[in-house]
């Protein structure tokens, strides 16, 4: 079980930061699905708060990605000028 945090540990290195934090938003965002169904199931505000916050977080770091993604193939287009 090591080598496979390990390993997705030498990848998240060798990624685009772009690519890093699409997917580092998408896990934040599946976490606090999570996080908001457990507190809504246990009737927790402040753990159905949680959950809600790491969504829009996550959702916000994916669109950081998104963006890095755009700049990137920008710089890739000028550099083939």
């Amino acid at each position: 079980m090591a080598n496979l945090f390990a390993s997705a540990h030498v990848a998240s290195l060798t990624m685009k930061p772009s690519t890093r934090n699409r997917t580092k938003g998408a896990l934040r965002q599946m976490k606090g699905i999570a996080k908001e169904t457990a507190g809504r199931i246990a009737r927790s505000k402040r753990l159905k708060a949680e959950g809600r916050m790491q969504y829009e977080a996550g959702r916000i770091q994916r669109k950081l990605g998104k963006a890095e993604r755009e700049f990137e193939k920008d710089l890739d287009r000028e550099a083939d000028y």
